[in-house]
């Protein structure tokens, strides 16, 4: 098992990583922030992730935070261009289903129950971030 963390904005570099440590048949699990939600969930504030990183980590220093942002963030459509060549499947209306089942408990994670799967699935593009399952196909069998 290998593990891709906090990898650079670069295209390249996640599909590469995906395409030599998976043979067929071979599983991983992605899970990231979305680009597109407005607050970075790594540090918690808003928009730092849309400025260039440099800057962004200048801001909240300037501002006094202890943490600084750390992690590359990117949208639902491009993870799926990324992921071109696998089997993908969007975890997270399972853990959002399951979160009491996770230890999460009381009124806040109520809700979740009551929204259908699909709905959640077809969602997931808004989410503050994303899990992924992604397989490497077998290749199909000559004979």
């Amino acid at each position: 098992m290998q593990t891709l963390r906090h990898f650079s904005g670069r295209d390249l570099s996640a599909a590469l990583w995906l395409d030599f440590s998976c043979s067929s048949g071979g599983i991983a699990y992605f899970a990231g922030p979305n680009l597109l939600f407005p607050i970075e969930p790594h540090v918690f504030w808003p928009f730092v992730h849309w400025l260039p990183r440099g800057l962004a980590v200048r801001l909240m220093r300037a501002l006094g935070s202890r943490k600084v942002l750390d992690a590359n963030s990117a949208s639902w459509w491009r993870l799926h261009a990324w992921f071109d060549g696998f089997e993908v499947s969007n975890a997270l209306p399972y853990f959002m289903h399951h979160a009491l089942a996770q230890g999460r408990k009381g009124w806040r994670f109520k809700p979740l129950y009551a929204i259908p799967s699909r709905l959640l699935d077809r969602l997931s593009f808004a989410s503050p971030g994303f899990v992924f399952i992604l397989q490497r196909p077998y290749p199909p069998h000559h004979g």
